[in-house]
């Protein structure tokens, strides 16, 4: 009796079969990518529209107040040091970071100083550059890091 036994498709036809089916296979992928792409479909208008009620609410809103504004203090304006302790004067804006030789001095509480510049972002501070009543000029911040208020309008 004779005997019967598969051959692989692999076998009879070699590993060049496997290679085309995965060359069509890939192709096919590829004109899927280049032709169905509903996620880049362009349309004209806005992609999204917020809800009315939201826009309304922010409209609503005040604009963000800048610091030192809502105090009155402004160049060309006095203002008093109302620190418990004395303020360093400074060469530039800034406190972290700094050498030794950017503190100036220090102005004494209930000290009157004239605003003649700023008002400068420095270490998350709001700093006026001033003058006080020596002459000498450098930069102060409007609060401490702790959020105590250092200066105020002069009254």
């Amino acid at each position: 009796m004779p005997s019967s036994s598969v051959t692989p498709i692999w076998q009879r036809f070699g590993a060049g079969l496997l290679a085309g089916f995965a060359l069509v296979g890939a192709f096919l992928c590829l004109l899927a990518f280049l032709f169905v792409r509903p996620e880049l479909d362009v349309r004209p208008g806005p992609a999204w529209t917020p809800p009315a009620v939201a826009a309304a609410a922010a409209a609503t809103l005040p604009p963000p107040a800048i610091q030192g504004a809502e105090q009155g203090l402004a160049v060309g304006r006095s203002a008093q040091v109302i620190a418990a302790a004395a303020v360093n004067l400074r060469r530039t804006p800034g406190y972290l970071n700094k050498p030794a030789g950017d503190i100036l001095g220090t102005v004494l509480r209930d000290a009157t100083v004239n605003i003649i510049g700023g008002p400068q972002t420095a270490d998350n501070l709001t700093w006026w550059q001033v003058r006080v009543s020596a002459g000498r000029e450098g930069w102060m911040a409007e609060t401490r890091a702790s959020g105590d208020q250092l200066l105020q309008p002069a009254p």
